[in-house]
């Protein structure tokens, strides 16, 4: 067991096969990550392809890169599948102190991918140091 997802521990592997969701020219379907802390959603994040991504607040305010992901951070507005994302992420976290809510998007159609506890195995690293202050402050564990 590599990482921080002792909560697979338990559970007896299964395969799942899904349909393969890709465009004529073999592009991969785009990603959304909604980030929700005690049943509301904080940071969304959106990858665009081509080593772009953008990511927002819960007021869909841009803010700046806060992971070091190769990929560049832009400046870009939410549309509809993005807030629908987000107000779908906010129905599933309902019961959680921390999710993220993963979704894909193929077609202009948002499917949805995972719920995932520990996001990157808890070995993400942040661009700024005080974000992990930042989020970590976000979870509120009294509410357990």
């Amino acid at each position: 067991w590599n990482g921080l997802e002792m909560q697979y521990q338990g559970i007896k592997p299964k395969i799942i096969v899904e349909p393969l969701m890709r465009d004529f020219t073999g592009k991969n379907g785009e990603q959304i990550q909604v980030y929700c802390f005690n049943g509301k959603a904080k940071v969304v994040i959106k990858f665009w392809g081509n080593n772009l991504l953008s990511i927002w607040d819960s007021d869909f305010k841009s803010i700046d890169n806060y992971f070091k992901f190769p990929e560049k951070n832009i400046k870009q507005k939410s549309n509809s599948i993005i807030q629908l994302a987000m107000e779908l992420s906010v129905q599933l976290a309902e019961n959680f102190n921390f999710i993220r809510v993963d979704w894909y998007i193929f077609k202009n159609k948002l499917y949805f991918e995972e719920l995932t506890l520990t996001p990157y195995s808890g070995f993400i690293n942040f661009s700024i140091k005080h974000v992990n202050f930042l989020l970590g402050n976000l979870i509120n564990l009294e509410r357990t």
